[in-house]
């Protein structure tokens, strides 16, 4: 599914996004994600579909398995995955909310490197990581 969002600051392709809670008149309103544990209320929900500017209406993909996903280190396929501050994607660790699993890098390995696309599944919902 593609998410049609306002997003309040720039929003990169391949990069996590997230809803900050508010609408701008009918439309949910997004922004980079940078925090893998949403303790400031803001959910992680998908990744962006094209580069976009502050104000500009955009696209999410929200579900099944993105294809162009930036990755933020080398990350092994099947691990459960959140954003950096810079909105990578990275390996979840204790206390994150997962809300992606790595499917693998483009390499012939298929391993990641920060800055490399990569491929994951956007899970239905957030998991709790221990």
């Amino acid at each position: 599914n593609i998410m049609t969002v306002v997003l309040s600051g720039a929003g990169t392709k391949g990069c996590c996004g997230r809803l900050n809670g508010s609408y701008s008149a009918t439309l949910p309103v997004a922004l980079l994600g940078s925090d893998a544990t949403t303790a400031t209320g803001h959910r992680n929900c998908g990744i962006f579909v094209e580069n976009y500017d502050t104000g500009d209406v955009g696209s999410l993909q929200t579900d099944g398995v993105c294809e162009y996903a930036v990755a933020g280190a080398a990350i092994q396929p099947g691990v459960l995955c959140t954003t950096s501050a810079a909105g990578k994607v990275v390996a979840a660790a204790s206390g994150d909310k997962a809300f992606l699993r790595m499917l693998g890098g483009y390499s012939s390995s298929g391993a990641t490197a920060d800055g490399a696309l990569c491929r994951v599944e956007i899970l239905p919902t957030p998991i709790d990581i221990a």
